[in-house]
């Protein structure tokens, strides 16, 4: 069965893509629209891995920081004693403020923003983004987002004016940002990307997370991936307009100038829906199948204690030492 060029066939373009913007310099002003200086600091520069040969390079990171106290030693225990190597936090939570001790106790971590527009209350007064909240003051949730998004009732210069208010909140602990995430994946939709990629640009951020899915079985015959990507659409049917938007969001990417990893990993069966000993099986052994290149692996291991388990198992470093896979940062891309 052969598939849509549009879901699958799409190197060629991306190509295209990237051979436009070659000649392009990265345009990063100081200063927001409005003349207001900015509060992050300069971010540490690293050059970026190659991608040449069969070198396999992965990026771990912890999702949702933030978001609550336990969630927060949930992935600092994650990093600490585990294989996470980066974390994203969500700004527009009270215990976000507790990143600056993380920076500052783990230097070496990675920490980025996930952008969240679907959980909470915003960090702009709710009079300043009206169509981004309920009458409760609180964000609409991801259903009701998509569908008022879709439909033009939520506006742009409100998703923009908080975005910007998010990276502002993390930028000001005084942490450097190197890359930009979101919940629940909403910066696929083209009005977030752009908001993302011109104000990470300001800002001086110029990493963004890919959406170029690579499935792992975790089984030791990897079926093909056009095969593990139907199925995936079979289980969620709802991903499967979103290809479009994905497409045009890898374009908008390169056009700007960011960088991404080469691929987000996902394994098949998620490793949340079973048990510990059981996903740290069958994780090892999908990470025979990591392709060439850096690839990144999210995880949530303070809402799934069954990740946290995972994530913190010494046979899972000592199986990617093994293999030849190198742990590595956001910044290091």
């Amino acid at each position: 069965m052969s598939l849509s060029p549009l879901i699958l066939s799409d190197s060629r373009l991306d190509a295209q893509a990237r051979d436009r913007s070659a000649s392009r310099r990265p345009s990063r002003p100081q200063s927001t629209a409005d003349g207001t200086d900015l509060l992050v600091p300069t971010p540490h520069r690293t050059k970026g891995m190659s991608r040449r040969g069969g070198a396999r390079h992965l990026i771990v990171t912890a999702d949702d920081y933030g978001r609550s106290a336990w969630i927060n030693e949930a992935i600092e225990r994650s990093i600490t004693s585990g294989i996470v190597t980066s974390t994203s936090v969500m700004a527009n939570f009270p215990d976000a403020s507790r990143v600056a001790y993380l920076a500052s106790t783990l230097p070496d971590v990675s920490i980025g923003l996930h952008l969240n527009l679907t959980v909470g209350r915003p960090i702009s007064p709710w009079r300043d983004v009206p169509s981004l909240v309920g009458v409760d003051g609180k964000f609409w949730p991801l259903p009701t987002f998509v569908k008022r998004l879709l439909t033009g009732r939520l506006r742009r210069t409100e998703i923009s004016r908080e975005v910007e208010a998010q990276v502002n909140a993390l930028a000001s602990t005084g942490v450097v940002v190197n890359h930009l995430d979101s919940h629940q994946h909403i910066h696929v939709f083209p009005a977030v990307t752009r908001a993302l990629l011109e104000i990470g640009s300001r800002f001086g951020i110029t990493t963004i997370r890919s959406n170029r899915r690579f499935f792992l079985a975790t089984v030791a015959a990897q079926p093909r991936q056009r095969t593990m990507q139907w199925r995936h659409f079979l289980r969620w049917p709802g991903s499967l307009p979103s290809q479009w938007w994905k497409y045009r969001q890898r374009v908008a990417i390169r056009r700007a100038n960011f960088n991404s990893p080469d691929f987000l990993l996902s394994p098949l069966p998620t490793i949340s829906t079973t048990s510990v000993e059981t996903a740290v099986q069958q994780l090892s052994e999908a990470f025979l199948h990591i392709p060439p290149g850096v690839s990144e692996l999210n995880v949530h291991p303070g809402a799934h204690e069954v990740e946290l388990g995972v994530v913190t198992a010494p046979v899972l470093r000592d199986s990617l030492n093994r293999l030849e896979v190198t742990l590595c940062r956001h910044g290091d891309v």
